[in-house]
């Protein structure tokens, strides 16, 4: 009885841990503005889903929220 109920502690744990990872992943990326007009800078960021864009203006406009 006793190991079933740690078991089910880990289980319930991870759980956890993917739904909080997945709502992160939600709030990191929002809508497309298609009418948004960005330089060619290159000046590169980091958008928060691990890809590079050219600049600042081509992440927002990709509805991308920056790491740097």
């Amino acid at each position: 009885m006793k190991r079933q109920t740690i078991l089910s502690f880990f289980f319930f744990i991870i759980l956890l841990f993917v739904v909080i990872g997945c709502q992160k992943d939600k709030d990191c990326i929002e809508d497309i503005d298609a009418n948004c007009v960005c330089t060619e800078e290159y000046n590169p960021v980091v958008g928060c889903n691990g890809k590079i864009y050219s600049n600042l203006c081509h992440a927002e406009c990709a509805g991308v929220s920056t790491i740097n």
